[in-house]
């Protein structure tokens, strides 16, 4: 997984917004470009250990979710989703959000295990059951035309 996140990460520059940082697992693999990370977390447990990580680049740790980023609109370089999309219980307000803050040229990394239907919530998974993905088709890249 940790390759994975470095794929992810690579080509990455300037002001980068992290969604659902957990406890700052993959704030050791940004690339030197990156100038600063915006890492949000919802759950103060999971902020404190963040907060205490490894860094590669400087990161702000700050309290927030998905659906409700708390970051000026048009403001970053680039948005990263780890592991995350799986969790949430409305994807679509989350990427509205993230779509919300993204400046002019650009990009979108988004890592995850699950296959997922934005009209499926974490508690469908259960019910509908999940695929689970550990290759390189689970990483999604969106970047300006």
């Amino acid at each position: 997984m940790t390759e994975r996140r470095r794929e992810l990460l690579a080509g990455l520059g300037g002001e980068v917004v992290e969604v659902g940082a957990g406890h700052g697992v993959t704030f050791a693999n940004y690339p030197a470009e990156v100038t600063r990370v915006v890492a949000v977390e919802p759950e103060p447990c999971l902020r404190a250990r963040a907060a205490a990580a490894e860094t590669a680049v400087p990161v702000d740790v700050v309290p927030g979710v998905a659906e409700h980023l708390p970051v000026a609109d048009a403001s970053v370089d680039a948005v990263a989703f780890c592991m995350v999309l799986c969790s949430l219980p409305d994807v679509g307000a989350a990427l509205t959000a993230e779509a919300a803050i993204r400046g002019a040229g650009f990009r979108v990394d988004r890592l995850d295990r699950f296959l997922f239907s934005p009209a499926r919530t974490p508690f469908s998974f259960h019910l509908l059951g999940t695929a689970l993905r550990d290759d390189e088709s689970a990483t999604r890249r969106v970047q300006p035309s």
